[in-house]
């Protein structure tokens, strides 16, 4: 709590910032952001980040709390008009989520929250935003997505014309080009690197680019899919590791690769595959001894010559959340490690051990439906679909901004 308080004192130290303590900060529409607000949103940020940044980065990182808490209006005013703003029950389901994802349960997971001020109250203004804008993307603009056979045959022509060999899960922090926000680029770096904080973490309180939300996360990028200068930096960058800044005409990016995999042909990758795991969950940290052992129980296990049928029973008896029947899984949308293990594994036999960040399992194929064309034509759709529905998405925000009466003071 200190830091938090000496964090507060500096802010209204600064003349800029003493000016506009207790205040107005911004008229949107109807609605008023209060200089308290964007303060407590630049205050929690520092303190996540454990940075100590001077006068010029406290400049910037407060236009960019306040610039996010203008957007968060914007998009909460227009649930509002629709009548489709989400409700008390879905909220509490929403941060039920988030806590089980964090090992915790709601009430002990707010009181984490509620040990920094004002953290618990912004988390949950910020889940309303995202539940709030869900609402009207499916309401408004999902309804406007229409993908013809003729997209489908030109996808599918043009993936036969240039198709990439690999693709790479990305997270990103994107920083505006700014002076201050190049020194804050390196500090988020070294803050990083130091592994003090996790960069999903850092991304949703640093990041300015339409993916803060989600940790940063960006999705698979194939292969010669972006800018030459980032799409050679992700191609250089080893997987599980940080790129160094790099600058493109929008501003600035750090990259984090979490995973690399190859692309397989549509055929392929469109296969459905109903799959049984046998697991032990292990931290990441585990020693060695301990992975071993885990590792030599599973090789006893795949010596007893189980099937589709016995595997259940073992499945019971592990009683551990790695040990269950998975839904129905598209190849393509599986990790690499697993993809790689499962994809020419034979009916109704267990696989070798395979190493996750939760633990060690055994993988059984025991349904394979091949990629017959028309699950090719539905991948290709829900591809297609998405990207529209992205772009239409930032159009839809775009435009509503600019309608919008914003008075930043």
């Amino acid at each position: 709590m200190r830091y938090l308080f000496t964090l507060l004192f500096l802010l209204g130290s600064f003349p800029a910032y003493a000016e506009m303590q207790n205040g107005i900060a911004a008229i949107v529409n109807e609605d008023i952001i209060t200089t308290n607000d964007v303060q407590g949103r630049v205050a929690m940020a520092i303190q996540g980040a454990n940075m100590k940044p001077d006068a010029k980065i406290l400049k910037e990182l407060y236009k960019q709390a306040l610039d996010s808490l203008i957007d968060e209006q914007i998009r909460l005013q227009e649930a509002n008009r629709l009548g489709i703003t989400p409700d008390e029950k879905e909220l509490a389901e929403t941060f039920a989520k988030i806590s089980e994802q964090n090992g915790l349960s709601p009430e002990q997971f707010k009181m984490r929250l509620q040990a920094t001020e004002g953290l618990y109250e912004s988390l949950q203004q910020q889940l309303k935003t995202l539940a709030a804008w869900g609402n009207v993307v499916r309401r408004k603009i999902r309804t406007q997505i229409v993908v013809s056979e003729e997209d489908i045959n030109a996808y599918l022509e043009e993936k036969k014309k240039n198709p990439a060999k690999f693709e790479s899960q990305v997270a990103e922090i994107f920083l505006r080009q700014t002076d201050a926000n190049i020194k804050m680029a390196t500090q988020l770096i070294n803050e990083l690197r130091s592994g003090k904080q996790r960069f999903s973490v850092i991304a949703r309180q640093f990041s300015q680019g339409l993916e803060a939300s989600k940790g940063g996360l960006l999705g698979w990028i194939p292969d010669g899919t972006l800018e030459a200068p980032l799409d050679e930096t992700i191609r250089k960058t080893p997987v599980g590791q940080l790129s160094s800044p790099v600058e493109s005409p929008r501003g600035i990016h750090i990259f984090l690769v979490r995973e690399r995999k190859e692309i397989l042909p549509l055929a392929e990758s469109s296969q459905r595959l109903v799959l049984k795991r046998l697991g032990i969950p292990l931290a990441p940290n585990a020693p060695s001894a301990i992975r071993t052992k885990a590792e030599q129980f599973l090789v006893r296990l795949k010596s007893r010559g189980l099937n589709c049928t016995t595997i259940d029973k073992e499945i019971a008896l592990a009683n551990n959340p790695l040990s269950t029947t998975m839904p129905e899984t598209r190849l393509g949308d599986l990790p690499p490690q697993i993809m790689r293990v499962v994809k020419t594994l034979a009916l109704d036999t267990l696989s070798e051990p395979v190493s996750a960040s939760d633990g060690l399992a055994l993988f059984m194929v025991c349904k394979r439906d091949e990629g017959m064309d028309d699950k090719i034509r539905e991948d290709v759709a829900t591809i297609i679909g998405t990207e529209r529905l992205n772009r239409l998405q930032y159009r839809y925000y775009r435009d509503l901004r600019a309608a919008s009466y914003v008075d930043i003071r």
